[in-house]
This record gives structure tokens, sequence and C-alpha cells, in this order.
């Protein structure tokens, strides 16, 4: 009777390896990313928007933040009507970096979140309306 040859079963799966010099390869992972001409990567597109655009804090800063504290002391609940407290200064027009109409006191309105979200979403073009301000 003919002895039978007995193997390992992962003494069997190291034969069909490759050796490691065999595997490593020159090309990445993934292939690189095709794009137009002129288009820039993302962080170089945020890097240059960080750069110009008008920073919050010096729009709004102390004076701002002061004029608010007293404009929502003076007018506590929310002036849309609901009767809420107010959370929010609602500038009335926009002031587009404006200082006069950024601290006209005439300009303010004391809203609470949820109704200034509704008013501004509204008036600025939000959930697919038509901007009203030009």
């Amino acid at each position: 009777m003919p002895q039978r040859r007995v193997i390992n079963r992962y003494a069997r799966r190291r034969c069909f390896r490759a050796a490691p010099a065999e595997r490593t390869s020159p090309m990445p992972f993934s292939a690189p990313k095709h794009q137009p001409p002129g288009v820039q990567p993302w962080a170089e597109r945020k890097a240059q928007y960080v750069a110009t655009r008008p920073s919050p804090s010096r729009i709004y800063g102390r004076r701002w933040q002061k004029l608010r504290a007293a404009y929502l002391n003076t007018h506590p609940l929310c002036e849309c009507g609901c009767g809420h407290p107010a959370q929010v200064v609602h500038h009335k027009r926009p002031h587009h970096g404006d200082s006069a109409l950024l601290y006209a006191w005439d300009n303010l309105q004391a809203l609470r979140k949820q109704c200034h979200d509704r008013i501004t979403a509204a008036a600025g073009g939000g959930f697919g309306n038509r901007s009203r301000h030009t």
C-alpha cells in the first residue's frame, strides 16, 4: 500500500503566498484624481476663502456684544408675537458690514432662535425661496 503524504493545511497555504518583494507595487492604492484646468484643491480654496473673508470677530466685536446684551435686557420677549423669551438680536435691514446699520438701535429686533431662522430663511433665499435682499 502506498504511503499517503500528509500536508498540514497551513503549510499548504504558505506555498501559494508571494514573496514580500513581489507583493510591493510602485502603484499607489488609488488612481490620481483628474480635475479640469483651473480647479483648485479643496484645501487651497478654503485657505483662500479664510484669508479674504471679513472676520466675524472684526464685525461682531465687543461693541456688538454690549449692544446685543443691552437690547436683550430691554426687550426680553420675542418681538414676532410668539411671546417666548428672546435669544437672538436680529437686524431688520441687513447691514452688509455697514457700521451705521450694524449698531442702529431702531434696526434691531429681539427674536427667539426658531423665529430668527424662519425670518432669515424667508428673506435670505433659504429653503428654495427667492432672495428679497440685494
